[in-house]
C-alpha cells in the first residue's frame, strides 16, 4: 500500500481518533441513556454523525495547545 507524506500523519491521526471515539462514546452512551431499543443502529448513527461533526473541528482547532501542553509536561522522543 502506497502512503501519504509525513504532513498527513496528523490530520490523518486526528480524523481517525475522532472517528473512533465519537463512535463508542455515542453509542455506549445512547446504551446508557435508552438501552438496547428497536431503532438503536439509526438512532446511533444519526448520533455520532452529529457528535463527530462537532468533535472533529475542535480537536482540528484544539491540538496545537494540547500538543504545547504536552511538552511542556513531558519528553518529546528522540527519533522524530
Amino acid at each position: 500500500m502506497k502512503k501519504l507524506p509525513s504532513k498527513y500523519y496528523m490530520p490523518i491521526f486526528m480524523l481517525l481518533m475522532t472517528l473512533f471515539i465519537g463512535a463508542s462514546l455515542s453509542a455506549i452512551m445512547l446504551w446508557l441513556d435508552k438501552g438496547f431499543i428497536e431503532s438503536f443502529v439509526s438512532t446511533w448513527l444519526r448520533n455520532f454523525f452529529r457528535t463527530w461533526i462537532i468533535v472533529l473541528p475542535i480537536v482540528f482547532i484544539t491540538m496545537p495547545l494540547v500538543q504545547r501542553i504536552t511538552k511542556l509536561l513531558a519528553y518529546e522522543s528522540k527519533d522524530n
